[in-house]
């Protein structure tokens, strides 16, 4: 019997199973079929968004939303927003069927996708919602995204005044892949010097385990074939994602196999599973390992 959806999810369930199997798609291909199904042009008013960019390598581009009523606040809480898709996806720029499309001439994919997400937030809670494009595989190569997402962090907590930012008050929020990257930053911020205080975590629909291998969770094997996520997608995002098996197996790159030492310095954190979702098992798995560690965590 297949699992219950709302109709909402259900039409986009439904709207997605008619594409090719995402598994067959090359990134390219998987990030034009992504942004059609993502993309809407609803603006939530009373934020406004501004962008600049970290150095990094090549650099890493922030858009931060801020509620309008804040704009003259010096030193807004920054909540560090890590989006999703497999590693592979949700980029202003992007390659659209072999050629880059860029800022100058569309708005493309995470920031128009998660956009709405990020003006309620502002909303809601009045803090800054910084949100980080990161280089995406297979252009670039784990550990480069969570290099980015930390050095954007390290950036506001030397620099953040210029922006209107707090440099001491932070929370991460990450979902999917960006749940892992979320993880990764809040462990280099609480393992690197200097330390850097994060108050709180919120983990959607966390991915917790690159590794590759035959064993399935529960979840795994509910929904091996969706909706939306495969097995096999996901298997082929973290094999261009992290090409080395061996570094798969980091807690950088699966938090399940974090320390008992860094679960303990774990921040605050709420973990919120998709019922109907391959990634259920392992976020509820990483859920338990931090309350074992004594962390706060619901």
């Amino acid at each position: 019997m297949a699992p219950y959806l709302d109709p909402l999810n259900q039409a986009f369930a439904d709207a997605f199973a008619k594409q090719p199997p995402i598994e067959d798609l090359s990134p390219p291909e998987f990030r034009v079929t992504f942004e059609e199904l993502q993309h809407h042009d609803k603006t939530i008013s009373g934020v406004t968004r501004t962008s600049f960019t970290v150095p990094f390598e090549s650099g890493a581009e922030v858009f931060v939303f801020r509620k309008d009523s804040m704009k003259r606040v010096d030193s807004l809480p920054v909540v560090l927003f890590l989006h999703g898709g497999a590693f592979i996806v949700g980029r202003y720029a992007y390659i659209r069927a072999g050629d880059l499309v860029t800022t100058a001439n569309v708005s493309v994919c995470s920031v128009t996708s998660y956009d709405s997400i990020c003006r309620d937030l502002a909303l809601q809670t009045g803090y800054a919602i910084v949100f980080v494009e990161y280089a995406l595989a297979p252009e670039a190569r784990w550990p480069t995204q969570q290099e980015q997402c930390y050095a954007v962090l390290k950036w506001i907590t030397q620099n953040g005044a210029k922006k209107g930012l707090s440099q001491d008050k932070f929370a991460v929020v990450g979902d999917s892949a960006g749940g892992q990257l979320a993880i990764a930053t809040s462990i280099l911020a609480s393992t690197r010097t200097p330390k850097i205080p994060i108050s709180h975590q919120s983990l959607l629909h966390p991915c917790t385990d690159t590794r590759i291998s035959d064993r399935q969770t529960l979840s795994e094997f509910e929904f091996f074939a969706g909706p939306l996520l495969t097995v096999p997608f996901n298997k082929k995002s973290f094999a261009i994602y992290i090409p080395n098996a061996d570094d798969r197996d980091s807690e950088l790159a699966t938090p399940l196999n974090i320390s008992a030492a860094h679960a303990k310095l774990q921040p605050p954190t709420l973990i919120i599973n998709s019922a109907v979702d391959l990634l259920r098992s392992e976020g509820e798995a990483y859920g338990e390992i931090l309350q074992r560690a004594g962390v706060d965590c619901a």
